[in-house]
């Protein structure tokens, strides 16, 4: 390739999510002049039952290219289906008109797998952030693995994961342990006291708090509520602690959750706290200032950790992923559930917590992502063979 030219990307997030963890990256390709990427924001970000998340990557003066409305009404798994047709429908009209190198894509939502489909079938080499993990109570997860056999660039948060998408036939030469984006977020960030956040939220952090996160469970034989009630009714034996909550992703049922959040804040408002979407800047810091994260949400897996901070990780939402000795997991019980806060409040673990190093990298990924894809030699294939592991 011509080095006056620009290697063209396009970026896709649907996701207050895989944005937190693709700003760090966005903006550095933003700032290499090597690069003309193309933002496309689509999914919940233009959702207003989602928090309208689009106006949270305006504040980051990041320029968006284009955006694609996609989300049908309904909360089930046919108005999923539904927003995935139409989704394909409008991507195949956008990518037809555009002359890319890549695509960059992050993690395993349902919007993610239709971006991966039409760069298959445009033949555009695809670029996947956060392959070779696992969420064994998820349909994430297949979504996650069939977007990797889909992929060119592999960009892992660790060796395990690496050695996972090799099993699964990947060449490990086009495999990369950068470590996750995300905590890149964590390093630079500039902090501010409790003082102006509790300002920020209009809600007074006057005590201890627990940081709440909730999603459905999609591979669940049943969507019952009852988990998520367990973990409320054990929260409330807690009285010296507030409990500040972030509403769940678009994911079917959701909105049954988010239902039982505001109808359980708006009991006492005082002491309790919720909103649609707090922004990677806000839910940061109180990340870290919070007594602990407790939920079944990726953050406390993967962001938790380097602020030395305990999570309690409840039922099979995350069950295969990698995780640090700052993570208590649990089942559903409520009496499981009272035990792990219990534990987690104990000088004993937060002392644990402390020396706690976090498997998912060091907060210098996106400048690693972006010098390997600069020093790529462009066209890239879209032709791959499944690598074989040699069997003794």
């Amino acid at each position: 390739m011509n080095k006056k030219r620009k290697i063209n990307i396009i970026v896709f997030t649907g996701q207050r999510s895989d944005f937190s963890i693709l700003k760090p990256v966005i903006q550095s390709l933003n700032n290499d002049e090597s690069f003309k990427m193309k933002l496309v924001v689509t999914g919940s970000h233009l959702s207003a039952s989602y928090g309208m998340t689009e106006s949270e990557i305006k504040e980051q003066k990041i320029s968006i290219y284009t955006k694609i409305d996609m989300l049908k009404k309904g909360n089930d798994e046919t108005a999923v289906l539904h927003s995935m047709g139409s989704f394909l429908i409008s991507l195949s009209n956008f990518l037809r008109k555009q002359s890319t190198d890549l695509i960059l894509i992050c993690g395993d939502r349902y919007e993610i797998f239709c971006v991966a489909q039409a760069a298959l079938i445009f033949k555009i080499p695809l670029v996947h952030l956060h392959g070779g993990e696992l969420t064994k109570g998820l349909y994430d997860d297949a979504i996650r693995h069939s977007v990797s056999k889909m992929s060119q660039i592999h960009f892992v948060s660790n060796k395990i994961y690496k050695n996972r998408l090799q099993a699964m036939g990947e060449n490990p030469s086009r495999i990369y342990v950068t470590g996750a984006p995300g905590l890149d977020n964590i390093k630079n960030l500039k902090y501010i006291s409790k003082k102006d956040l509790s300002k920020k939220l209009n809600f007074e952090i006057n005590k201890p708090y627990f940081l709440i996160t909730y999603h459905p469970v999609t591979l669940a034989n049943s969507q019952s509520t009852k988990p998520f009630e367990s973990l409320l009714s054990a929260l409330n034996q807690f009285k010296d602690f507030n409990q500040i909550f972030t509403l769940p992703n678009s994911d079917p049922y959701s909105e049954l959750i988010k239902k039982i959040i505001i109808k359980h804040v708006n009991k006492k408002p005082d002491s309790r706290y919720f909103s649609q979407s707090v922004g990677n800047f806000i839910y940061l810091n109180l990340l870290k200032n919070c007594e602990l994260v407790i939920g079944n949400s990726s953050s406390g897996i993967i962001e938790a950790p380097s602020f030395k901070i305990p999570t309690i990780n409840i039922g099979e939402r995350q069950e295969g992923r990698l995780k640090a000795k700052s993570t208590i997991d649990c089942d559903t019980n409520k009496q499981q559930i009272i035990k792990s806060i219990e534990t987690a409040i104990e000088k004993k673990f937060k002392t644990i917590c402390a020396r706690v190093v976090n498997p998912y990298g060091d907060g210098m990924s996106s400048k690693r992502i972006v010098k390997i894809l600069k020093d790529l030699k462009y066209p890239l294939q879209i032709k791959k063979e499944f690598y074989n592991i040699k069997v003794p």
